[in-house]
């Protein structure tokens, strides 16, 4: 079900995620040479000892299917043990791979909180991925995260296009009308529903952040 909302790329592909190598000449040199399992083989008791980068390492090898059968299961297990450890990496492959629904969970919530944690910590490519997730408008990720409006790595910057444009209370024009920004104005996008763009904007009378709604082509993106 999740994977049918978000429109992302299949987890098992070598092309989403990198390698991090520990101190281990001889599973870099396997990798290098494309000897998958004699690379596992050096990692595995690296991971067994808690290094963070084997662990990913070997959840990167099973969802892969890299010198052996593809294994979702172990991948996941891996990565948890990893993403504990704070491992950016780890924590951005187990949240992209229960968000896109390739690792069974009981919640998408458990992806994304995940991927907020990494992006916290500065990890572009989990921010690029939960703008991607809030641009689908059947996840209400405000919803299940609100403390994401107050982030300021979350969104995107946009800028009025027309001389003077409503702000309204919801993502509809029978709704009250909260606002008004005249052209040039900044506003952050941090949400969106249909052809609506929820906004954090300042006020005209304050310097407070409101959060409202804008029609989509009254704003142009300058991300």
């Amino acid at each position: 079900m999740i994977k049918q909302l978000l429109t992302i790329s299949c987890l098992f592909s070598a092309n989403v995620f990198s390698f991090s190598f520990p101190d281990d000449d001889k599973a870099v040199e396997a990798m290098q040479s494309g000897h998958y399992a004699e690379a596992y083989c050096n990692w595995k008791p690296l991971a067994k000892r808690g290094n963070p980068d084997a662990q990913y390492n070997l959840g990167w090898l099973y969802a892969n299917g890299l010198g052996m059968h593809v294994d979702p299961s172990m991948a996941a297990y891996w990565w948890r043990l990893a993403a504990l450890q704070d491992h950016l990496d780890a924590q951005f492959a187990l949240g992209f791979a229960i968000v896109s629904g390739d690792i069974d969970s009981e919640s998408i919530k458990e992806g994304t909180d995940l991927l907020i944690k990494a992006a916290d910590a500065g990890h572009e490519d989990s921010r690029e991925m939960l703008a991607k997730i809030n641009l689908d408008s059947r996840v209400d990720l405000i919803k299940l995260h609100p403390q994401l409006i107050d982030k300021d790595w979350f969104g995107w910057q946009a800028t009025v296009t027309r001389d003077r444009i409503n702000v309204r209370e919801k993502p509809t024009t029978q709704s009250a009308i909260v606002g008004k920004l005249t052209k040039k104005s900044k506003v952050h996008v941090i949400g969106r529903k249909g052809d609506w763009l929820q906004i954090k904007y300042l006020g005209e009378d304050d310097d407070s952040p409101k959060i409202a709604w804008v029609y989509r082509l009254l704003l142009t993106s300058f991300k």
